[in-house]
């Protein structure tokens, strides 16, 4: 399946309000409620995006710097994962499904909790272009976008990091297209609890009437949603049209698994 440009770009731009707070350690001036709302891509990491906050919050403590950075929803005092990308933790930390309430995150400065993998700025791109080694291996074993160069890796990298639709799309979509021959399997994770996924062989042709016992018990299928890029999908949704239009720069389709 060739893959729908519209829908695509559509994807890309799409943006969720994120509203920052500082740790009440750093803050210097405890009559002072300091925040930083903004908007931020689905497509992007948080990480991306530390600069332009930490910017900010130096006009009220100039001390601040980017090193040992890291984020916790504020309600429920948890981490976040930091190389999930933006739209993928909005849509399973979000609690109000109706509207588009903003996700509140504190910022915090120094050694990471147990169990999260600290942040250094070549680990992200490592793992970024892990996870498309990875989808391009179920797609096509391995053989086209893994074979790039390392130039070409790197750039791809940067066009997420400028959120370049145009220069990713012309890298990309030979990973994506399916060169006339039916891909292997399709590289679509499902979260059901919480951060954690699950993902098994997906074939092109199956819906997600047909994946969703797979996912999740027979008995509780009636009681569930799935929701990509913040849409929720018709059940007879292929796997080979999500995967091809409603992928993430790292080359997977995310689907979070909602009760409803």
């Amino acid at each position: 399946m060739e893959h729908d440009k519209t829908v695509c770009k559509l994807v890309w731009d799409a943006k969720v309000p994120i509203y920052f707070v500082l740790e009440d350690s750093k803050v210097l001036d405890s009559s002072e409620k300091i925040s930083y709302m903004t908007t931020l891509p689905r497509i992007s990491y948080f990480p991306l995006h530390y600069e332009d906050a930490i910017r900010f919050f130096t006009n009220f403590n100039p001390d601040l710097k980017k090193d040992k950075v890291w984020l916790e929803y504020t309600s429920e005092k948890q981490y976040i994962k930091w190389w999930y990308p933006i739209g993928v933790l909005y849509d399973i930390i979000q609690k109000d499904k109706n509207s588009m309430a903003p996700l509140k995150l504190t910022i915090r400065f120094g050694e990471a909790p147990d169990g999260m993998i600290s942040y250094k700025n070549s680990e992200l791109q490592a793992m970024f272009l892990y996870s498309i080694k990875e989808a391009d291996q179920l797609r096509h074993a391995g053989k086209v976008l893994a074979k790039e160069s390392k130039e070409t890796h790197e750039a791809l990298f940067r066009s997420v990091e400028k959120t370049d639709f145009n220069t990713f799309w012309e890298i990309v979509k030979n990973a994506v297209s399916d060169h006339g021959k039916v891909s292997q399997f399709l590289p679509i994770r499902f979260y059901v609890d919480g951060t954690k996924f699950v993902q098994f062989q997906i074939k092109g042709d199956e819906t997600l009437q047909q994946i969703l016992p797979k996912v999740c018990k027979q008995t509780e299928q009636a009681n569930f949603r799935l929701v990509c890029h913040g849409i929720e999908l018709p059940l007879a949704t292929t796997a080979d049209y999500i995967a091809t239009n409603l992928i993430y720069p790292d080359s997977f389709a995310h689907i979070v698994v909602e009760k409803q």
